[in-house]
């Protein structure tokens, strides 16, 4: 089979010409995986780009808070995937395997860099568009969190101990900050300068400090029951 530019719906080949765009998709070598095979696993050492041809492919990461499997992304005609190592050089964050019998065409990060020194300009073309596909994935996959958190809030009910409620129930916390020092204290009020947000604390003897939240790593409630 012929892959053709149209193929690439994910932006990879953006503003390429089609004799760079046919040259680059010369470069990926295909691989036949069989449904339920996998074609890496998390923390394997990889920098290889990879195309999906024909079939599905499914990247999902174990989350050990949980003890469930993650989908993070399905791969079909026409899209890559194991972008994040390929750039970065580092280890493999999830783990991707055939859903379906598929097809795979393979980059190496070396013949990337082949490409690049023959079409410099077309190169930075497609690391830009490929940085713009991480860039999306890891957009939603924020949002995701955003909304996982939300909604752990809501059902758990914790949305309601904010730090009004620690003022007026003067509990007693524990503020680790960043340098690895720790404050103790009762919040007194939570304000806002130029400078952001701090909290101010009154300390067992009287006396208050403010702390920035940029300088905050972590707060323990409860901190005089330890």
């Amino acid at each position: 089979m012929v892959i053709k530019a149209d193929m690439a719906s994910n932006y990879l080949l953006d503003g390429l010409g089609q004799d760079q765009k046919s040259w680059l998709l010369s470069c990926f070598t295909k691989k036949s995986f069989k449904a339920g095979e996998q074609v890496f696993r998390e923390n394997d050492k990889g920098d290889e780009l990879f195309f999906v041809e024909s079939g599905r492919v499914i990247v999902k990461r174990w989350i050990t808070e949980g003890n469930v499997d993650k989908i993070l992304l399905t791969a079909e005609r026409g899209d890559v995937f194991g972008e994040m190592a390929f750039v970065d050089y580092g280890l493999r964050t999830a783990t991707a395997y055939a859903e379906v019998d598929s097809m795979i065409r393979c980059l190496s990060r070396n013949t990337f860099n082949s490409f690049c020194e023959k079409y410099p300009n077309a190169g930075a073309k497609a690391l830009d568009n490929l940085l713009r596909i991480l860039t999306l994935r890891l957009r939603a996959t924020t949002e995701s969190y955003v909304d996982a958190v939300q909604y752990n809030v809501q059902v758990s009910g914790t949305e309601s101990l904010g730090f009004q409620h620690l003022i007026t129930s003067s509990m007693t916390v524990e503020v680790l900050l960043t340098s690895g020092a720790s404050i103790y204290g009762t919040v007194v009020t939570v304000e806002k300068s130029e400078a952001g947000f701090q909290i101010i604390l009154r300390q067992p003897k009287g006396g208050l400090i403010m702390t920035p939240y940029h300088a905050i790593a972590c707060i323990y409630f409860d901190a005089d029951k330890k």
